[in-house]
């Protein structure tokens, strides 16, 4: 599976960039509204994980939380969510899509947001959190129960990648001692796993979930340990527009809402409002009057996006965790107004 991943990525970023490269009209920052709009397609872009954003092999179709939120912005904008181009930038990229205008929206882990990997674009406006892909430790199902007992014992690790600097700064910090093991090349960390010669991988949640679910990597009783060495936030990013970051937040603010209030995709169509979504936000916006509903029905509320993407639907199987709502310990919210 992960060759085939990296199969997928390489020819995905060959069709998704000549299509969205080629046919991206210039885009006025001032109203991206209006240039969406006059274009009829709405243009995205996504780091490349597990559960996140993956491409099929044609780069055509794309799956995980950040198309189906890219989906739910284009029915509340262009009333069918069909009408997306998506495409990948990768680990370490710098985002060079915003500058050249050609992402109205880009899906940005926060370890993409420092040093050498920041947007060169100038200011990127973080909007609304679409999931913590929180960084952790995955060990076999007879390995230990708590970080602490891996002290001293062999760790599997990329070498500079986000979750190496979590590791030594969590053992750092808990007085633990580290041994990493590091490779530069995900596909040989993972092998290193599977042949049992580190004591636990570190990574980011959606990587060890892939690992898990992987039988060339793992099993499925392998075990994601409790302690979160950090967070690693997926933003839905923005530049230079204010009504169209609020249009963003807006539009994830009703899928949150819609599980808080038990809208789901079938019943949205039929609702009249959604609770917290004031009528007067579609009209400040320009959004049509059943825009909320239109961006829940597109795929669901957020409940049912993380199921499917990254819960217990989707091969990954990963807990809600931190992805729960605020009112249930989680951290994910939206504006809503009571």
């Amino acid at each position: 599976m992960r060759k085939l991943l990296r199969t997928l990525a390489a020819t995905a970023v060959v069709t998704s960039l000549i299509g969205s490269v080629t046919t991206a009209p210039a885009r006025a920052a001032a109203d991206t509204l209006a240039a969406i709009r006059a274009r009829g397609v709405l243009h995205c872009a996504s780091v490349i994980r597990p559960g996140i954003a993956v491409p099929t092999l044609d780069g055509k179709q794309w799956y995980g939380i950040a198309p189906d939120m890219c989906r739910a912005v284009a029915a509340a904008v262009l009333g069918d969510s069909t009408r997306i181009v998506f495409r990948p930038y990768f680990d370490g990229k710098r985002l060079d899509g915003t500058r050249d205008a050609l992402d109205d929206i880009v899906f940005v882990a926060s370890a993409q947001l420092v040093g050498d990997a920041a947007p060169g674009a100038g200011p990127l406006q973080l909007g609304p959190v679409i999931a913590h892909d929180s960084l952790a430790l995955l060990v076999p199902q007879s390995g230990p129960r708590h970080i602490a007992e891996l002290s001293g014992k062999s760790i599997c690790v990329e070498a500079g990648s986000a979750a190496d600097r979590a590791l030594t700064r969590y053992f750092g910090l808990h007085e633990l001692t580290l041994q990493q093991h590091p490779f530069q090349e995900t596909d040989e960390m993972r092998q290193a796993y599977a042949d049992g010669a580190c004591a636990g991988v570190a990574g980011p949640l959606t990587t060890l979930g892939s690992v898990r679910a992987d039988p060339q990597d793992g099993h499925r009783s392998d075990r994601i340990l409790p302690e979160l060495l950090a967070d690693d936030p997926i933003f839905a990013s923005t530049a230079g527009d204010a009504r169209w970051a609020r249009i963003i937040w807006w539009t994830f603010s009703a899928l949150v809402d819609a599980e808080d209030v038990g809208i789901d995709r079938d019943s949205a169509a039929q609702t009249v409002a959604i609770p917290g979504i004031p009528p007067a936000v579609g009209q400040e916006l320009e959004l049509s009057a059943h825009w909320a509903q239109d961006a829940v029905a597109a795929g669901g509320n957020y409940a049912e996006l993380y199921d499917v993407d990254l819960g217990a639907h989707s091969h990954l199987n990963l807990a809600r965790g931190e992805n729960a709502l605020w009112r249930n310990g989680g951290r994910i919210y939206g504006l809503r107004v009571e």
